[in-house]
């Protein structure tokens, strides 16, 4: 019995590690990740500039910035106790690829540094193409449309998708 299931291990092995091949390299027929035209150097100049243009986003602060795995980096955005994590994917251009704001946590003070992140990532990612109170209105709809299932918004060359379960933005 024991020697059948070493065979059966034997023979099933590179069936294994072709389907395990096939998860970690996209097809080659897979269209490159877009990227946003913007560094993390320049996402994180322009959210601390535009942040400041809400007053109930002033008081954010921005945490360390801690390399991940891979090309991603991560960095915590806190205000009024409220914690949000930005993890930003970065292409081998050096462009961001996608923004991810998470956090566990759902509740006013969350929704309100969510908002802010978000106000702040469109006018870094459109500084002049809309007023500011054009864009706080379309953060407003995005998220009151994410309070029934996941919303996502065209912005310019860009994708806004707001959900509540998991609690989290994503910009790519």
């Amino acid at each position: 019995m024991i020697a059948r299931l070493l065979l059966l291990s034997v023979l099933l092995l590179p069936i294994h590690a072709a389907e395990a091949a096939k998860k970690t390299h996209p097809p080659k027929h897979a269209t490159p990740t877009k990227a946003l035209e913007l560094t993390p150097e320049g996402l994180q100049t322009g959210m601390k500039k535009y942040i400041q243009e809400e007053a109930d986003c002033r008081s954010t602060d921005f945490g360390k910035i801690v390399p991940l795995k891979g090309a991603r980096i991560r960095q915590q955005l806190e205000r009024e106790g409220a914690k949000v994590n930005m993890v930003l994917d970065v292409a081998q251009s050096g462009q961001l690829t996608n923004i991810r704001f998470a956090a566990e946590v759902k509740d006013q003070a969350h929704l309100t540094l969510m908002l802010c992140a978000t106000y702040a990532t469109m006018r870094t990612l459109q500084p002049t193409a809309q007023p500011p109170g054009t864009v706080k209105s379309t953060v407003l709809q995005l998220w009151q449309d994410a309070q029934q299932k996941p919303s996502a918004k065209p912005f310019y060359s860009s994708t806004l998708k707001a959900q509540m379960t998991p609690f989290e933005l994503n910009v790519y």
